[in-house]
């Protein structure tokens, strides 16, 4: 049986929680979060946390230059590493009959961002800054908000 991992934020910071109760601090990832509340068809209210995960990650590219020299054809290849940013996003929606913890949305919004096999790719830091994370973030909750409805009946 597999463990879940656990995570925790504290003064804004993300942590993994270990097994022997110790935390460590998830570094070079940087998080964003919404939290609020939307209103079903039935007037049921529900509480939601948005989270966003930005990070890097090194990535090897080989880039191939053709040209000719003589009449014939050559090719170089040449290997660099270079540095992409990820965003990945992830959400919790708390069932009305639950009692609404912040914490407890936040870890469980965190694991499916982490999970998550989707994700916006940049590979210049400018393109994904902060203030794009953020409108991300805001515009994801906006967007379960007003379809809430698809969101809990898993369409």
């Amino acid at each position: 049986m597999s463990r879940k991992v656990k995570y925790v934020v504290e003064d804004n910071k993300l942590y993994q929680l270990k097994k022997d109760g110790t935390k460590t601090e998830l570094k070079g990832e940087k998080l964003f979060y919404a939290v609020g509340n939307a209103v079903t068809d039935n007037g049921y209210g529900r509480e939601i946390v948005i989270v966003g995960i930005r990070s890097t990650r090194k990535v090897e590219k080989t880039f191939v230059s053709a040209f000719q020299i003589s009449g014939q054809e050559v090719n170089i290849s040449t290997n660099a590493i270079s540095k992409e940013t990820v965003f990945k996003l992830g959400h919790a929606i708390c069932h009305p009959d639950d009692d609404f913890d912040v914490d407890r949305g936040l870890e469980l919004a965190i694991r499916h961002a982490k999970s998550s096999k989707r994700e916006l790719v940049a590979n210049s830091y400018s393109l994904l800054g902060n203030d794009r994370c953020e409108n991300i973030v805001k515009d994801e909750f906006s967007y379960i908000s007003n379809n809430l409805k698809d969101y809990i009946n898993g369409k």
